[in-house]
């Protein structure tokens, strides 16, 4: 089980080019690597970053027999969106009729 928080909440979670949801959220994958996330949320900077999913030591035969695996948890802190407000402007009256 992956754990995804961000701060803010709701930003929508794709992992692996599959969309999962929205934040907070617990994923159930079985998949095992290393992993894309997407984090998108309007009025901040997308989120992109590798996650390692492979197993620990503990989670391989015979050892996972003896010792539960632990969730994996992530938490994500989103950064607002930069925005060039003399360009955006300036596009704007360029695009008045």
């Amino acid at each position: 089980r992956i754990q995804i928080k961000t701060n803010p909440e709701g930003a929508l979670v794709t992992l692996n080019g599959m969309e999962k949801g929205r934040t907070p959220m617990v994923v159930q994958e079985k998949f095992r690597g290393t992993a894309d996330l997407l984090l998108e949320l309007e009025g901040y900077e997308p989120y992109r970053s590798a996650l390692d999913l492979r197993p620990k030591w503990y989670e391989v035969p015979p050892f996972d027999l003896m010792i539960p695996a632990k969730d994996r948890s992530f938490q994500i802190q989103l950064e607002v969106e930069k925005t060039d407000h003399k360009a955006l402007k300036r596009r704007a009256l360029e695009f008045r009729p």
